[in-house]
């Protein structure tokens, strides 16, 4: 059985992919959502090189920011100072010491990389995440969450179950498919919205907003028999 990829090494080797530092108008709506709520702490699950943290930073000063990241290279790019940065990640190596929980939890297109050697074992590791983000939450806090989906058109999983085990095969042929994105050691697991939302509902929280923003169509929608693909936007509290 081909043994999972260190993500720690694989993301410290890919910071110039992972480490872009654009803002979007979802990081944009998040901060808005945050300042209506008047929330005092705010933990950033695999915020990376900080492009959300330091959004927070700028428009809410005296919020609490803390971001969490498997790769300490990317971490090392966060120049704002107030910013705790932990070196760990989902879904049960969070590594928080202190016992607060958070006002704002943010996730952004980080649950698709929780990945176990197969899709079923990456749902367990799913369920697990969640599990642990519920334990940091406040009682009257929100979890916001920023997660891919791909759809197809045999049956949604398909192109999930295609992409998750044709990876599988090329890092363990050591080479490198020539599709945009499939970086080497590249491990994913995408979800259908429908699972998304049952998962977190399954998980104890409450749904009380989402939406979508659909990519649009191109070649690797076509090749990728996909039907619906984008971005799903949720947020949520614990039931």
């Amino acid at each position: 059985m081909l043994s999972r990829i260190n993500i720690e090494d694989f993301f410290d080797r890919n910071v110039e992919f992972y480490g872009r530092r654009q803002v979007s108008d979802y990081d944009l709506f998040f901060v808005t959502h945050v300042q209506s709520l008047k929330a005092k702490t705010l933990l950033d699950i695999g915020g990376g090189s900080g492009t959300f943290a330091d959004l927070v930073k700028q428009h809410l000063p005296d919020v609490e920011v803390t971001v969490v990241d498997p790769s300490q290279a990317l971490l090392d790019k966060i120049g704002n100072q107030t910013i705790e940065k932990i070196n760990r990640k989902l879904p049960n190596n969070l590594n928080l010491t202190t016992g607060r929980d958070f006002g704002i939890i943010h996730v952004k297109e980080v649950l698709h990389h929780v990945v176990g050697n197969s899709v079923s074992a990456s749902k367990e590791l799913l369920t697990e995440s969640l599990q642990a983000i519920a334990s940091r939450l406040a009682d009257n806090g929100h979890l916001v969450i920023d997660e891919v989906y791909y759809e197809s058109f045999i049956f949604p999983p398909f192109t999930r179950n295609s992409i998750f085990y044709l990876l599988r095969l090329q890092n363990s042929l050591r080479v490198r498919f020539p599709v945009y994105g499939f970086l080497k050691d590249l491990q994913v697991c995408f979800y259908t919205r429908r699972e998304l939302l049952e998962e977190l509902t399954k998980n104890g929280f409450c749904i009380l907003e989402h939406r979508e923003v659909p990519f649009a169509s191109n070649f690797t929608k076509k090749v990728g028999l996909l039907k619906k693909w984008g971005h799903v936007i949720i947020i949520a509290k614990k039931v």
